[in-house]
């Protein structure tokens, strides 16, 4: 694992005072290279899955690659700990972005082009 990584995961959590965000980033950091399931996040944090996946949200607008893994049987969370997995996270990240603005650019297109008649007729 690259020690710089994980320096950077330890200044941010130093930085984070809300108590859920805190919470789901020292489970990840107490369990660095291994993924940590939602499941068991909701026992760690005593929150609902939808505020769990807010937090994570959140934590990852601060910066932390909080990478999602799924496998057969198997859906989690990890810290990403290695450059190559950062960019992955990031490309991966922006592909996301991208696809989503052309959709709703298309949705604003089709929706401009018909706006008369869908409220008209």
């Amino acid at each position: 694992m690259d020690e710089k990584i994980l320096n950077y995961y330890q200044r941010k959590q130093a930085e984070i005072n809300s108590l859920p965000d805190s919470t789901i980033l020292e489970a990840m950091l107490k369990n660095i290279g291994h993924s940590v399931t939602r499941a068991e996040l909701v026992s760690l944090t005593g929150n609902h899955d939808r505020a769990n996946r807010a937090s994570i949200a959140r934590l990852r607008n601060r910066g932390i690659a909080i990478v999602s893994e799924t496998r057969a049987g198997f859906a989690g969370y990890r810290l990403a700990t290695e450059k190559d997995e950062v960019a992955r996270f990031v490309a991966g990240m922006q592909s996301r972005a991208r696809k989503a603005f052309r959709a709703a650019s298309r949705v604003r297109a089709a929706f401009n082009a018909h706006y008369q008649e869908v409220f008209q007729g």
